[in-house]
């Protein structure tokens, strides 16, 4: 049973989409969020964000059955990876305009684009396998690197070099 995980990430995204709507800047937003439904959802997630970390963390210790702990395992960490995206976006939100970061300057935007730019270049010149490992990492980048591998190995087996008559 994992319904208060799905539950409070829902709520975390109708916080975001309420703070996104009214806080829009430059815009007067015609949308009026009622108050305590807001209230009362911020609640509850405090409520429920207590219990959220043990849960996750105990989630795949429910099951004997090694895939579906495997399943657990891996959905409890993509839970968490969203709860801890969300929580800065809600923050941001809120925080004066006065508290958030100043802009990049010109020359900084364009070195991070040329850096992105680089990396791009690099990256199209990996094949499937090495790819997979640098792009995803971890366990699914290495298995997904190994199948990339495979199938650029069965791709040249497959490939003769027909020689004029």
């Amino acid at each position: 049973q994992i319904w208060s995980v799905e539950t409070t990430i829902d709520m975390l995204y109708q916080i975001c989409h309420v703070l996104e709507v009214v806080l829009v800047e430059d815009v007067e937003s015609p949308f009026v969020p009622d108050l305590d439904f807001t209230r009362n959802l911020t609640g509850k997630v405090q409520e429920q964000a207590k219990d959220l970390t043990q849960e996750l963390a105990t989630l795949a210790t429910r099951y004997s059955d090694q895939s579906l702990a495997q399943a657990a395992a891996g959905y409890a960490e993509a839970a968490g990876d969203a709860y801890r995206a969300l929580l800065p976006t809600i923050v941001k939100r809120l925080l004066p305009r006065s508290l958030q970061s100043a802009p990049l300057p010109d020359d900084e935007i364009q070195r991070r684009s040329e850096v992105m730019e680089t990396t791009r270049a690099m990256l199209a010149r990996l094949g499937l396998g090495e790819r997979a490992r640098v792009e995803i990492g971890g366990e699914l980048g290495e298995l997904l690197g190994k199948m990339g591998a495979t199938i650029e190995r069965r791709e040249r087996g497959t490939h003769f070099d027909v020689q004029p008559l």
